[in-house]
């Protein structure tokens, strides 16, 4: 037996149970004030609220209403888990709550075509979606893009994206499909790309030499492997992500240790550059690109590590082979311990 007054001042409520329509209406009739509502009921088929004008998040997780409305007009955050939700069904709900600010869509397997029209648009999640192929973005303030599953055609305009996460469910080689994704991301601030092997963010060589870098503007990139195993070559790792953002300012990898499950290792990059410009003749690794690439501009380089310094040589032999104007190459290895002597593993190689 449900009991109002108990319930009116709440702000929050989570529901994660077995329960009928009637149940509901009087536990909603019930939290007039009501601003955060989390919604897992099993068992519901129609759900229809009222009067919640405080109302500004709700999650509605892993149910197969047939009906859904709700009068909530300050509504800002919506999450659906919602497996039978369909393309129709979703415009319909974007079209009642016009101010939502922040959209997540996990495991709507019913969704194929989608579009995101909104100027008050900040953050989409799109998540395990597995019949999705299309999504349409209009939304000229949308900050944050996280989207887990397969590659997908992505038709944006005007984005001006602050920071995107991306991992692809299937993942494999470096394809042209792939780069053309991250082409249409139009250069985020930040893009933070998580895959199980370092050999899944490696282009072809071919591709290399006939598509122009995808995302030559990015300046921070977050590569995370999440699969134990060797970080492969580091060299050609740092080569082949370095043709998809060949002007980084920031690269941090971190990489699952081989045999050691949820043990890290990671390694850092700063980078700086001299005028990119480009002056005179158009070298081959530049020719689709409007401006210098790394090689002809990279002033400086400082790399940090929290482990072992094993590839330290490599990356020396690297970038003095490869960067035309390098001037300075420092190295440093992260302490353990906070008490250990940052001093003790500095190099600084003057060129």
């Amino acid at each position: 037996m449900l009991y109002e007054e108990e319930f009116y001042s709440y702000k929050s409520v989570w529901l994660r149970v077995r329960v009928d329509e009637q149940i509901v209406q009087t536990l909603i009739a019930s939290c007039p004030v009501v601003k955060e509502k989390p919604f897992g009921c099993y068992g519901l088929r129609i759900i229809h609220m009222s009067s919640l004008p405080k109302l500004i998040a709700f999650d509605l997780l892993y149910i197969n209403p047939t009906s859904f409305e709700m009068d909530a007009p300050n509504l800002k955050k919506l999450k659906l888990c919602l497996p039978n939700l369909t393309d129709k069904w979703l415009h319909g709900i974007l079209s009642n709550y016009p101010l939502i600010e922040s959209l997540d869509l996990c495991i709507c397997n019913m969704l194929k075509r989608i579009k995101i029209s909104s100027d008050r648009m900040k953050s989409l999640n799109i998540s395990c979606c597995k019949r999705l192929v299309e999504v349409d973005i209009v939304a000229p303030n949308l900050r944050k893009l996280d989207y887990y599953g397969d590659v997908i055609s992505l038709y944006s305009k005007s984005l001006t994206l602050s920071e995107v996460s991306i991992y692809f469910k299937r993942d494999a080689y470096l394809d042209a499909e792939k780069i053309e994704f991250l082409e249409k991301l139009n250069h985020p601030k930040l893009l933070t790309w998580t895959t199980k092997y370092a050999e899944n963010v490696i282009a072809p060589k071919e591709l290399r030499e006939t598509l122009r870098s995808p995302l030559y503007n990015v300046k921070q990139l977050k590569l995370i492997i999440d699969h134990p195993g060797k970080i492969y070559e580091i060299t050609e790792l740092v080569d082949a992500l370095l043709w998809i953002f060949p002007l980084l300012e920031t690269l941090f990898i971190e990489w699952m240790e081989d045999g050691y499950e949820y043990i890290f290792n990671d390694i850092s990059f700063k980078f700086s550059y001299e005028n990119r410009v480009r002056k005179g003749e158009n070298p081959n690794c530049c020719k689709f690109l409007p401006v210098s690439c790394w090689r002809h501009c990279l002033k400086t380089i400082k790399i940090e590590e929290s482990r072992a310094s094993a590839y330290m040589k490599d990356l020396e032999k690297y970038f003095i082979k490869n960067a035309e104007i390098l001037r300075n190459i420092q190295f440093s290895k992260r302490p353990v311990l906070p008490e250990q002597d940052e001093d003790e593993d500095h190099e600084v190689l003057e060129l």
